[in-house]
């Protein structure tokens, strides 16, 4: 009977800005490549309020949880809503949002758009944090949600 190592990675996305951010995270595509015909409802949703962050602990190595911030493997669309006012859309044409290059500063890419830093070993093991930064600027970015 071996020995199961279990560490832990954490994410985290920052507030930076003075906003409620809604992120929502669809699945439109299936794992065939078939393009779902609407939005297949709300997979997961993350509220952020003003200067606060949101925190997640996945649990990594034998049977472990799915990495980055959504639970939900199958996301490959995701809102960025500032106050219900304005829209950041990061939508792909992949079956999952993390293999998305087409995408400017994208939620889901912990390896590319997190900053990464060493938390502590455990059971031998590697632990991270990443760590996303949401500011004035992508909502400068962001669009006028329309009525």
């Amino acid at each position: 009977m071996g020995c199961e190592k279990v560490y832990y990675w954490e994410y985290v996305i920052l507030n930076k800005t003075s906003y409620t951010i809604t992120i929502k995270g669809y699945d439109r595509i299936d794992l065939n490549y078939k393009r779902l015909t609407e939005i297949n409802g709300s997979a997961e949703t993350i509220v952020i309020q003003p200067f606060q962050k949101y925190e997640t602990t996945r649990a990594r190595g034998l049977n472990g949880d799915p990495l980055g911030v959504f639970e939900n493997m199958g996301i490959d669309s995701v809102n960025i809503i500032f106050n219900n006012e304005k829209i950041l859309i990061q939508q792909c044409d992949e079956p999952s949002l993390t293999v998305c290059s087409n995408i400017i500063k994208n939620v889901a890419d912990y390896d590319n758009e997190y900053t990464k830093e060493k938390t502590g070993r455990s059971s031998g093991e590697n632990e991270y944090r990443f760590t996303y930064t949401l500011t004035e600027e992508d909502y400068n970015n962001a669009v006028p949600i329309e009525n």
